[in-house]
Parts: structure tokens; C-alpha cells; sequence
């Protein structure tokens, strides 16, 4: 039963990985597209070792947490926005491919853009692993004790790292707007978890910086 379950959650991140390919590929009119394969190599084998281990240390906590349909029907129009943000710019790396928008694109900046991919999934995974309930109760340990949102701040290192992985400097013009969005939604969420969680307003006051320390 334990198996099943984690098998069903490989096969709905195979689908997502082709769609993924298909908004790289498909634009770049090329399977010379080295960029992307790096890409979808970070983006999905760290994530699917990752699901493996945190299954395997609390499956019930993952059931509860990473149901896809329950994920997107809590969702809001912010989230929405946001899923049209990364779309356009995968969308956008593979015609900047295609065409050969970003030209002359220097080294040091997709190594840089790699280390920083790395360092964002360091945080999520140390966020995860340090607050197993996720926003279910007030968690202050940890990455927890310097922002309240330290998965989100690694969601922005993800989403401005990427494009350059990609060599795509438009792309990473319209991932700019992801910065923004979250920052919307981190508003709206912790509206209501002052509402529906008992002490997190203190914790608001505690912690006071929401993603980045020192400045916001």
C-alpha cells in the first residue's frame, strides 16, 4: 500500500516532467537544447530522491501534504498567476533558444545561477525536514527563526536561478514577476494564518522578517 502510493506520486512527476519538455523543447524547435536537459535533470532527480526519503520517514504526513488535487483546489487567482509565470517563461526559453535572443552569454553566469539552484534546494529541504506540519502549527526552529517563509524565499532563488541555467536572459525578464507574486501571496496567506492558526500572530512579532532578513 505504502509502495502504491509512492509509485502513484512518480507518475504524476513523470507527467510533469513531460510537460515540462514539452515547454522547452517544443519552442526550441531542438533536441540540441543542452540547456534544457540540465535543467530538467536539477529540477526533477534531487526533487524525486527527496520525495523518496521524506515518504519513507513519514508517509502519512506526505499523503497529507502532497495531495496534488487538494494543493490546487486551495489555491487562489495569485497562485494562478504564478503557474502562467513559469509557464511563459519555460515558453520563453525555448523560442530565446530557437531564435537566439540572449547572445554572447558568459560562463561564469550559468555557474553562478547553478550554485545558487543548489542553495535553493538546501533550504527547501532544511525547511521540510526542521517543520514537518508545514503551516499546520507555529514552528519557529531553524530557517524558521529567521523568516517566516524560508520554502518561498528558496521558491525565488529557484525561479530567477533557472532561466540562466536555461541561457535565457528574457525568460528570466518575465521571472521577475515571481519575486512579486509571492510576495502578494505571502500577504494574503498570513492573513489567514493569524486567523486560523493560535499563535502565530506572536510569532509574526518574533520573527519579523517575512523572506529576506534584514529587509523584508
Amino acid at each position: 500500500m505504502k509502495d502504491d502510493y509512492l509509485k502513484k506520486i512518480y507518475i504524476k512527476l513523470s507527467f510533469l516532467m513531460l510537460f515540462v519538455i514539452f515547454l522547452l523543447f517544443v519552442p526550441a524547435g531542438s533536441c540540441k537544447y543542452w540547456n534544457g536537459y540540465v535543467a530538467i535533470v536539477l529540477i526533477f532527480v534531487p526533487f524525486a530522491i527527496f520525495l523518496y526519503f521524506l515518504f519513507n520517514q513519514n508517509p502519512y504526513l506526505m499523503k497529507q501534504n502532497f495531495n496534488l488535487r487538494k494543493i490546487f483546489r486551495k489555491q487562489d487567482s495569485i497562485f494562478n498567476l504564478m503557474i502562467i509565470d513559469i509557464v511563459s517563461g519555460f515558453l520563453m526559453a525555448g523560442f530565446d533558444f530557437r531564435f537566439n535572443l540572449t547572445k554572447n552569454y558568459p560562463v561564469w553566469i550559468y555557474i553562478q545561477a547553478f550554485v545558487i539552484f543548489i542553495i535553493a534546494y538546501v533550504i527547501v529541504g532544511s525547511s521540510l525536514k526542521e517543520n514537518r506540519f508545514f503551516t499546520r502549527t507555529v514552528f519557529d526552529a531553524g530557517l524558521y527563526g529567521v523568516v517566516r517563509h524560508p520554502t518561498y524565499s528558496a521558491l525565488i532563488l529557484t525561479f530567477l536561478s533557472l532561466p540562466l541555467i536555461l541561457g535565457s536572459l528574457w525568460s528570466f525578464l518575465i521571472f521577475l514577476f515571481f519575486p512579486v507574486l509571492i510576495i502578494f501571496k505571502i500577504k494574503k496567506d498570513e492573513k489567514i494564518l493569524k486567523e486560523d492558526i493560535y499563535g502565530y500572530a506572536e510569532y509574526m512579532i518574533r520573527v519579523k522578517y517575512r523572506l529576506i532578513p534584514y529587509i523584508w
